[in-house]
């Protein structure tokens, strides 16, 4: 694991002031090849002691140790004074998804496609821009003819989850992993034995905690927490990945033919 993924997955166990240090870092590792770590305490407002304790918390011995293996694994960054905003973006777009795709696992998608064929009904939560991707992806799988539903209301998300049983799956959505009506949710639908999967930013959260599954994306307040602003990203993109999966079944394939001559028969252009 590179250094910069392993302080995505040591997140949520770092102090408050660890996290500004590591949240800049992320922003900016490549502005750090000349940097001395009482520049970085400036820029972070913090001291070179609690510095140093970040980077031992993420296995490091010291500052110096810390900056050899962030650039003996450096990769290109988003330039943001690039000539136009539409190049930014795509550098943004494709740092994010290259994050990404270094973050899943093959065998663990086709896992998680299996538990998505067995399941007998499918509830997906999320909330805010989580509950938008959670109604996408209960509506595609609708749409091959599956019994999916979503949730972003937390009383539904707490009913819902109350009456889950054995044969059912939920699947839990939230970039911080941290988001109370989610955990919750999946957290009764477990104690229920209903199988449940996690799809977060962020390892080691709450989320991931009570999930069976956990698919970890790359959280892209990693990026520029002030300019990028689509958290969804790289969730959209692996649920591209698993539609297409779920699309090898005939039987889907066909269900989302179907489905999809219905909607343009009975649209009005």
């Amino acid at each position: 694991m590179r250094i910069i993924e392993i302080i995505e997955a040591s997140f949520v166990k770092l102090s408050p002031k660890e996290q500004v240090i590591a949240t800049y870092i992320l922003q900016n590792s490549t502005k750090l090849k000349n940097i001395n770590i009482q520049e970085l305490a400036r820029l972070t407002n913090a001291s070179t002691s609690t510095i140093t304790r970040f980077c031992q918390k993420i296995g490091c011995e010291n500052f110096v140790e810390f900056k050899f293996l962030l650039y003996t694994s450096e990769e290109p960054q988003p330039v943001e004074a690039q000539n136009t905003i539409f190049k930014t973006v795509s550098s943004y777009y494709d740092l994010v998804l290259r994050r990404t795709v270094d973050l899943l696992d093959e065998q663990q998608i086709e896992n998680l496609i299996v538990m998505i064929q067995s399941a007998k009904h499918i509830m997906v939560y999320g909330v805010g821009s989580s509950g938008l991707t959670a109604k996408e992806i209960s509506m595609r799988f609708s749409r091959m003819g599956m019994k999916a539903q979503s949730e972003t209301d937390s009383h539904q998300m707490i009913i819902g989850s109350a009456i889950t049983d054995a044969e059912d799956l939920v699947i839990g959505i939230s970039n911080s992993g941290e988001t109370k009506e989610v955990v919750n949710a999946l957290n009764n639908a477990a104690k229920n034995g209903a199988k449940t999967i996690a799809i977060t930013g962020t390892r080691e959260s709450r989320l991931h905690k009570v999930a069976d599954e956990t698919l970890i994306v790359h959280n892209s307040r990693f990026v520029n927490n002030e300019q990028f602003v689509n958290s969804q990203f790289p969730i959209y993109f692996l649920l591209d990945i698993i539609t297409l999966l779920l699309l090898e079944n005939t039987q889907y394939k066909q269900n989302m033919k179907l489905t999809t001559e219905e909607i343009i028969k009975n649209s009005r252009f």
